[in-house]
């Protein structure tokens, strides 16, 4: 549950209570410097690196305990089961840091409460729940800490992680508006780490697009796998008839030829070999399995893969997904792999546009026959009409440097899930790519 200002919310001690007013008013320079700190924190994690995320909370955590005279700082996250997690700690001189890592034992009981929304405090030994007193006594009052603060951190409606604080005081008050500001500032830290682990999706999702892709750069390979080894099947022929021919005379110098020849068979055809092994290699580990997801979703994901390229190629991206989920039962990471090689196509075609907006239009639909649609169009130059009934052909290119592989490898992977890519010039400018998927799972796939 969030706080907004000093509002009251649930408050665990063993049972729900209601908070005590605090006995003693800071004074007016407390106060603001009090303000001052928590204004300074937060401002650290408005553009704070992903990496340095849980470092930056460690540093806050230290500032905070001293600035309030505190023994210790914790702070933890929670997975989307409710599993606490100690990401970092940091203790006065005499108290070592709670360890990082999943919770265990007493702290169980704190770990289901805050989960639950409600905030925990401790101000004296018989605010410990009897569940858990016996534990607690032998763990905190032979450190000397009695007094204990646990806020849940919401993000989104979604608890996320905790902020902790323990003192070394007999007793202590909890004043709701202190809650307030710690509450507040945790969740900027909380938002920080959800940030973290956007980004962290983000980077696994391009890895994985980025091995996916060279899986296909493999297959291109695959392709032209003629001509990588013709080159040293080419030389082992030359080479054999030339000692053939030398063997016909066998002259002393002859046979040192025919030897030299014979040399240049064996590493010849080890190179053939090696060439073979290495690609063999590198499709071994592509095992996948399809599963149900959203097309839509996976539009948004690929443009979001592929931001950098659209802003620096000035590409205008214009969507029209339809409002409900579009599912396929798909192997997602070659579905993101054909959106994505024809969005790079498109962003490729209009670099030579000028004069009109280079714009890239996908829609999603559902067709007649109640099958999924994807839609890429581009305001690029568009296909010669003569090209259009070979453009997924292999090997068949209108790039200079091109393979002609990267256009039939994802009509390949189309066609493996039951549906078909088709390609027809755009009005006025362009062309447009179809990709038709059976809508929900499809049996036998």
């Amino acid at each position: 549950m969030l706080v907004k200002g000093a509002e009251k919310e649930p408050v665990s001690r063993g049972k729900k209570v209601a908070l005590k007013s605090r006995t003693a008013e800071p004074s007016l320079d407390e106060l603001l410097a009090f303000e001052r700190l928590l204004s300074d924190l937060s401002a650290r994690f408005a553009n704070v690196g992903a990496g340095q995320v849980v470092a930056e909370i460690e540093t806050a955590l230290r500032q905070l305990f001293r600035f309030l005279g505190f023994a210790r700082g914790t702070f933890g996250e929670f997975s989307d089961g409710g599993d606490l997690t100690i990401l970092c700690s940091a203790a006065a001189e005499g108290l070592e840091a709670v360890p990082r890592g999943p919770v265990a034992g007493f702290r169980k009981w704190a770990e289901r409460e805050l989960y639950s929304g409600r905030t925990i405090t401790f101000r004296s030994w018989e605010d410990y729940p009897a569940e858990i007193r016996a534990a607690v006594d032998e763990h905190y009052r032979q450190r000397g800490i009695v007094p204990q603060l646990l806020i849940p951190l919401a993000v989104g409606g979604n608890i996320v992680a905790m902020i902790a604080f323990v003192a070394f005081q007999s007793s202590r008050e909890w004043p709701e508006e202190f809650i307030a500001r710690i509450k507040v500032l945790g969740e900027v830290m909380a938002q920080a780490l959800v940030r973290r682990r956007s980004e962290a999706a983000l980077r696994a999702t391009q890895a994985e697009l980025a091995r996916v892709r060279g899986l296909t750069a493999v297959g291109q390979m695959a392709a032209s796998i003629a001509h990588e080894i013709n080159q040293p099947l080419g030389a082992i022929v030359t080479n054999g008839s030339a000692g053939l021919r030398w063997l016909s005379n066998p002259t002393p110098d002859h046979l040192e030829r025919v030897r030299v020849a014979l040399e240049r068979v064996v590493r010849e055809g080890n190179r053939a070999s090696q060439v073979i092994n290495g690609i063999r290699a590198m499709f071994k580990n592509d095992s996948r399995e399809k599963a149900p997801l959203d097309v839509n979703q996976l539009v948004r994901e690929v443009l979001a893969i592929l931001d950098s390229e659209l802003r620096s190629d000035q590409v205008l991206v214009e969507t029209e997904l339809i409002p409900e989920p579009l599912p396929v039962f798909a192997d997602r990471v070659q579905l993101q792999q054909v959106v994505a090689n024809l969005v790079a196509n498109a962003i490729e075609a209009m670099r030579t546009v000028n004069g009109r907006a280079r714009t890239l239009r996908i829609r999603s639909a559902i067709t007649k026959s109640d099958d999924v649609l994807i839609s890429i169009e581009d305001s690029g130059p568009g296909i010669d009409q003569e090209n259009l009934a070979r453009i997924f052909h292999p090997f068949f290119t209108t790039k200079p440097q091109g393979m002609g592989m990267g256009l039939a490898i994802c009509r390949s992977i189309v066609e493996s899930h039951h549906g078909n890519l088709s390609a027809s010039p755009g009005h006025p400018h362009g062309a447009v790519f179809r990709v038709v998927l059976p809508i929900g799972r499809v049996d036998g796939a």
